[in-house]
């Protein structure tokens, strides 16, 4: 009896074992695939074309609304949150390389609208716990205030 619950125990191991080195061949893959996408972002280089400048930037927008900044500490986020950075930076190097070219290009401000709102969201899924216990913090803070000042 001892033995078959050993033999059991030994054969959930062994595919245990199995299931996560296939995991992690499936997230080295996945790395692989995104380093030569993030390789690709990075070799870009923009026109000198403010029209074609803007196109770019225009997919660019698109590509990182697509690909959204993740919160989680896990492996698969890590990964995917890699190629948002690039896309992100690619994207804040096209506006600045824009704005040189030409400060007052019609689309600049659509394009900078989008830079802050995906920067403000990527610092909240970022920082949310840390937002939250501040929050609570000052939601004490004020009671106890009130408390001691209007009793």
């Amino acid at each position: 009896m001892e033995a078959e619950t050993a033999l059991k125990n030994a054969e959930v191991s062994a595919k245990e074992a199995e299931i996560e080195l296939q995991r992690k061949k499936q997230l080295h893959a996945f790395d692989a695939v995104v380093s030569e996408k993030i390789d690709a972002i990075v070799k870009y280089r923009f026109s000198n074309e403010k029209d074609e400048l803007s196109d770019k930037l225009a997919e660019l927008a698109v590509q990182i609304k697509a690909n959204k900044y993740y919160a989680s500490n896990d492996a698969e986020a890590k990964i995917k949150n890699k190629y948002h950075e690039a896309l992100f930076e690619k994207y804040k190097q096209g506006i600045l390389t824009l704005r040189a070219k030409d400060a007052n290009y019609p689309q600049l401000e659509y394009y900078e609208q989008i830079l802050k709102k995906t920067s403000r969201s990527k610092s909240i899924k970022k920082y949310w716990a840390l937002i939250v216990v501040a929050a609570v913090l000052l939601i004490v803070f004020i009671i106890v205030m009130s408390v001691l000042f209007f009793d």
